[in-house]
Order: structure tokens, then sequence, then C-alpha cells
């Protein structure tokens, strides 16, 4: 039974990876940016979408989410392989304590 799951597990991996490196750029990339905005937000962490998501639900405000890093890579897509993409241009060189129990220690 684990080694099915396992097994299951796997080929959604793969699926989920092969189906994210195969969305072209443009389907990610935002359009055009626009000469002005009514609302500026810095910083696309748990508070700053939370606010941008808020704003945008009124049609009559301009709102621009910034966040720093490059474009995402394929790794960050899927979860299964997000802690091999955790280098210094994705981590920003954060280190963490390592943990006992943890499945990626």
């Amino acid at each position: 039974m684990i080694r099915t799951a396992a097994t299951l597990n796997a080929i959604f991996a793969l699926l989920s990876f092969c189906q994210a490196s195969q969305t072209p750029p443009q389907a990610r990339s935002p359009p055009q940016l626009l000469d002005e905005y009514d609302y500026i937000i810095v910083g696309a962490g748990t508070a700053g979408s939370v606010v941008a998501n808020r704003l945008s639900q009124d049609a009559s405000y301009k709102v621009l989410l910034l966040e720093a890093g490059d474009e995402m890579t394929s790794d960050l897509y899927v979860p299964f392989t997000a802690p091999f993409a955790a280098n210094e241009n994705n981590s920003w060189g954060y280190e963490t304590t390592p943990q006992l129990f943890s499945l990626f220690a």
C-alpha cells in the first residue's frame, strides 16, 4: 500500500513538473505596466498579497504588487522539487536550524 502511494505521488509530481515547464512565458508574465497606479505594494509576502488582493477587488483601483527576485523556475511550482531549488537566489541566503524530525533536515 505504501509503495503504491509513493508511486502515485511520484507520478503526480512528474506530471505537475511537466505541466509547469510547458507553460508559455507569456502566460506567466504580467501584462504591460501602466504609467501610474492608485496603490503600489512592495512585498508579496503574506500581508502584501492579501492587501493587494483586497484592493484589487474594486475594479476602479489600479494596484501594482512588487516582489524581488527573478522569474520563478519550474522547480518552485512543484512542491516535491521545491527543496532542491533552495539556493542563494531563491532563499536570500537564509539558513534555518536543522530539525531532527523533518523530511528535509
